[in-house]
Order: structure tokens, then C-alpha cells, then sequence
């Protein structure tokens, strides 16, 4: 599946790589989804997020599962930080590549209409 922003792969993205690794450690300890996160407190779906790489954990969290896997304080944390710093560094072009081609994006954000955008879509 494709990043509609940027072309790259979900399994390629910054999130997704860093998920993979939090998703490592609690395998390698045989724990479940819902097993370590009733250990560490938080919401199971939470955690599937976070480890499938769909959205990337808070600071905190990731000071959690450091903690719980007796990890060096600051491991993991720099390792989300660089995958944060990795993501916003991508190119958002505002296009959507798909099976028609580039397609321009419709929304104008902030930016006021004027007579010259009045024909988008």
C-alpha cells in the first residue's frame, strides 16, 4: 500500500519501520497485544497502532516500553526521534498519484477562494 503524500511504501515509512521494532520486543518476550498493554497500562488499540506503524507513540510511551524492557533509558526515544525527524522531512506535494495519473489536491487549506480557483473541483 502506497503514502498517497510521497510514494513510498507503508512498510517503508519512518512509522512503520519504528513500529516494527517495538512490535520485535514484545514478541521476543512472548507477550500478546493486549497482555503488555494491560502491563503498561494503555489502550490495546493503542498499541496495535503504534506497532503497525500506523501513527508514531508519544515520548512517554516509548519511555514505557524502555522501562518494561529494561532498555537504557533514551534508546528507544531517540530512535522514535529519528524516525519523527524522517517523516517530516518526506515532500508533501499536495498530488495524488493513483491510477488516472496526477490528480491536483481540491483542498485549498487556509488560503482564501478566488475567482481564479472557483472552477476546482
Amino acid at each position: 500500500m502506497e503514502d498517497p503524500h510521497n510514494g513510498e511504501t507503508a512498510d517503508d515509512a519512518p512509522e512503520a519501520r519504528f513500529g516494527a521494532e517495538l512490535r520485535g520486543l514484545r514478541v521476543q518476550a512472548g507477550l500478546s497485544v493486549r497482555r503488555l498493554a494491560e502491563e503498561l497500562h494503555r489502550a490495546h488499540s493503542g498499541l496495535v497502532e503504534y506497532e503497525g506503524g500506523r501513527r508514531l507513540p508519544s515520548v512517554n510511551v516509548v519511555e514505557q516500553y524502555e522501562s518494561y524492557f529494561e532498555l537504557p533509558r533514551g534508546t528507544l526515544v531517540a530512535q522514535r526521534e529519528r524516525a519523527r525527524a524522517e517523516r517530516l522531512a518526506l515532500p508533501r506535494d499536495g498530488t495524488v498519484r493513483d491510477a488516472l495519473g496526477e490528480v491536483a489536491c481540491p483542498y485549498q487549506g487556509l488560503r482564501a477562494s478566488s475567482d481564479s480557483n472557483a472552477r476546482r473541483p
